[in-house]
């Protein structure tokens, strides 16, 4: 389904991996300007109907339909941006939290998602809609006005007095509109990147293994005869080590075997992958209280 009548400039879609479970979890964002909106969720809705599929999510894709959909992103991303940010709950936010309220610390980390790219990936003065796939943890209202209240900045001094002060908007939400994934390709296509970014740290090393053995480097499992795949294994490497050579090929800022999983650098570039770092030893999870 193609949303009519938007009313912003651009538009964003979002969806979670593993919020509540695993110990890698992510979101995805996908944003882009409406009017290219209308022409990529069609292409896109195309190709997923083409699959013989009613829904595209990472947890049973195919290698087939896999690879149409990362052709589909390759050959978009001049018109199309992805972002997904990974997040460790071992790591020193996460870790001995006790009675860690795993809502409102995913709502924290979509506000930290949305407020980066929005800010530094989109030209200022963009307006927004936002359908993330519904979630009845998330306290939407409440989001949206800490973003939107995170959004204005100044070009001026305040202390300087001899000029006044103006303000401007870094972007600006008009609306965040909960949406069935089935119903959009775009929440179906987070759903499927925020999976590949949780799974290539969750499996690093088998994934790391598949790499090593294509270009004939020493297989990290070679004190095992052998090893099998599962068929989740079978379909969903080849999409990683896709995603991985063709964003090589571009010369893009993401890392892998030194980062044991996907990862990238600080960079503008269209697709990203970003593990969540805490930014100080008070950045801690927010607990459930009594």
């Amino acid at each position: 389904m193609i949303i009519q009548d938007c009313s912003t400039s651009h538009i964003a879609f979002s969806d979670e991996a593993y919020w509540n479970i695993r110990r890698y979890r992510a979101i995805a964002l996908i944003t882009s300007s409406y009017e290219d909106y209308k022409i990529l969720s069609a292409e896109l809705e195309n190709i997923i109907q083409s699959c013989n599929i009613s829904e595209l999510k990472w947890k049973n894709v195919s290698v087939k339909t896999g690879l149409k959909v990362i052709n589909f992103v390759f050959n978009h991303l001049d018109t199309l941006r992805i972002d997904v940010l990974i997040y460790d709950i071992e790591d020193s936010r996460h870790k001995n939290v006790k009675n860690r309220d795993e809502a409102e610390n995913l709502q924290r980390l979509y506000y930290h998602l949305l407020h980066f790219v929005l800010k530094n990936c989109w030209q200022n003065d963009a307006t927004w809609n936002w359908y993330p796939d519904e979630h009845n943890c998330i306290k939407w209202v409440e989001l949206y006005k800490f973003l939107s209240s995170s959004s204005w900045s100044s070009d001026q001094d305040f202390f300087n007095m001899n000029n006044p002060v103006s303000f401007y908007n870094y972007y600006k939400i008009n609306d965040i509109v909960p949406c069935k994934s089935d119903e959009h390709p775009f929440i179906q296509l987070a759903d499927f990147f925020a999976g590949m970014g949780a799974y290539s740290y969750q499996a690093f090393n088998i994934i790391k293994s598949e790499f090593d053995k294509e270009i004939d480097q020493i297989d990290l499992f070679k004190n095992n005869k052998s090893y099998v795949l599962s068929n989740n294994q079978k379909n969903r490497i080849p999409l990683i080590k896709e995603v991985y050579k063709k964003a090589l090929n571009l010369k893009f800022n993401l890392d892998f075997v030194n980062t044991s999983g996907l990862c990238s650098k600080p960079t503008k570039d269209p697709l990203n992958f970003w593990l969540y770092k805490p930014q100080s030893d008070k950045d801690k999870a927010p607990t459930k209280y009594h």
